[in-house]
């Protein structure tokens, strides 16, 4: 046998003389595919066969409840959960209303064909805890009945009329009803986003709420959160009666890639800072800075066809849209067409060809810089300190180059490099050595001060 693992071992049994059967003997280890069966012996010829990988797929405990509500005292029936190891003698039975954390996450299956690990197959087991029978239905997807065990132990097949997919089955009471589900997306000609709402919709957006602690039924107050619950389908009792009492849960539905990590930065040039006392070129008009946006991919499965982004002057991003698309593997965009000097903000959400994320917002950014230049006074005695200051804006820089022009020069000359304070302030002093009139400007990278003059007399 081929398949990666070793050991394996069958013998066959014949009926007419072919091979009718295969009863493996011995399952070997290590395998990761699906072997060919090589088959020997016998005197015949022409015999093949393709071995299948056993596949465990651990079973999800669900409950259905029938309780006294606290109010009034009737009994009301509810979707639950079930904790590990409940039997006929320990109930764990954790009953959920519609407000509390959703227990029910589901993948799109997107690998058509016998199921595998990691395709979006799951298998529920139903423990019906009560006395009526429920009718419950599956929205998105239809499951598959395997089987029922009653809490007497006895195994009961699927009815005549359960085989194969069905959109609702009956749970009856005492018995575990036991179920196959593999949800897959539609194909749409669009593209659907998630269900991003608070917990509980009757209440306001942060205000304290109680919910039940699925996992040991205890009460817990959370904040009333905006959370996103994917696709978000549900799964209820089909009598009327019990749904609009709250026998029904969330289904997550996870279709949309997760979104990304955004980092935003203003693509500044690092100064270049020359030697002090260095010719330097004459001043020039400050060209604008492109914005850089960059991201991480937080999306494993399922997986991004694309990045989109936008680009907005207001922050809620009802004006001035500026849209842009880059391919799956990439995590970053220059933005060459924002005006210097002025705020933008942007936002960045992954997609495949059906859904898309929740945004990743940015903070403000303003392309282009500002450096400005004074002097204490325009002109002063020889000898005296000529006392420079400037600033940067927006702030984020370390160190600015200061340059003079002498009087009857015609070279620029770098006479200082001053550390930025707090990444925006700077300071020099010089003293002069001649009278006349002296020119000064400051530099950040390309961008560059005015020139202001002062005369020494």
């Amino acid at each position: 046998m081929e398949g990666g693992g070793t050991g394996a071992a069958a013998t066959a049994t014949i009926a007419g003389g072919r091979v009718a059967g295969i009863r493996v003997t011995n399952q070997g280890a290590s395998y990761t595919s699906a072997p060919t069966v090589a088959i020997t012996g016998g005197g015949g010829a022409g015999a093949t066969g393709t071995a299948v990988l056993g596949l465990t797929i651990n079973l999800q405990p669900k409950a259905i409840q029938e309780l006294f509500e606290l109010d009034y005292g009737r009994m009301n029936a509810t979707l639950g959960v079930e904790l590990p190891f409940t039997n006929a003698g320990i109930q764990t039975t954790i009953p959920l209303g519609y407000i509390d954390p959703a227990t029910e996450t589901l993948t799109d299956s997107v690998t058509p064909g016998p199921v595998i690990a990691g395709d979006g197959t799951q298998i529920w087991k139903i423990t019906h805890n009560s006395v009526d029978t429920h009718a419950i239905h599956f929205h998105l997807f239809n499951v598959e009945v395997i089987n029922r065990v009653g809490w007497d132990g006895a195994i009961r097949p699927p009815d005549a009329n359960e085989l194969g997919w069905k959109e609702t089955v009956i749970m009856n009471p005492l018995e575990d009803c036991i179920v196959a589900l593999r949800p897959t997306a539609p194909s749409l000609p669009f593209k659907i986003g998630d269900s991003i709402r608070p917990l509980d919709p009757t209440m306001p957006v942060g205000a304290p709420i109680v919910v039940t602690n699925p996992a040991d039924g205890l009460p817990i107050t959370v904040t009333n959160a905006l959370t996103n619950f994917g696709w978000e389908f549900v799964w209820h009792c089909h009598l009327l009666g019990h749904e609009e009492n709250d026998m029904m849960r969330p289904m997550v539905f996870q279709v949309s890639p997760a979104a990304p990590a955004l980092a935003l930065a203003v693509a500044a040039p690092a100064p270049a800072l020359g030697a002090v006392g260095a010719a330097a070129a004459s001043p020039a008009a400050t060209p604008p800075l492109p914005i850089a946006l960059s991201w991480v991919n937080k999306a494993t499965v399922p997986k991004v066809t694309n990045f989109f982004i936008q680009r907005s002057i207001d922050s809620a991003f009802k004006s001035d849209i500026k849209s842009f698309n880059v391919g799956a593997n990439v995590t970053t965009l220059t933005d060459t067409t924002a005006l210097p000097y002025k705020t933008y903000y942007y936002r960045v959400r992954a997609e495949n060809n059906i859904s898309y994320s929740a945004w990743a917002t940015s903070n403000a950014v303003t392309p282009g810089m500002t450096l400005t230049i004074r002097a204490g006074a325009r002109t002063l005695r020889l000898h005296r300190f000529v006392t420079l200051s400037g600033s940067l804006s927006p702030a984020g820089g370390q160190t600015v180059a200061v340059y003079m022009k002498a009087p009857r020069s015609s070279r620029w000359v770098q006479i200082a490099n001053r550390a930025l304070t707090s990444g925006t302030s700077w300071k020099y002093s010089y003293r002069p050595a001649r009278r006349g009139t002296y020119r000064f400007y400051a530099a950040y990278g390309t961008v560059q001060s005015s020139v202001i003059s002062v005369g020494v007399r």
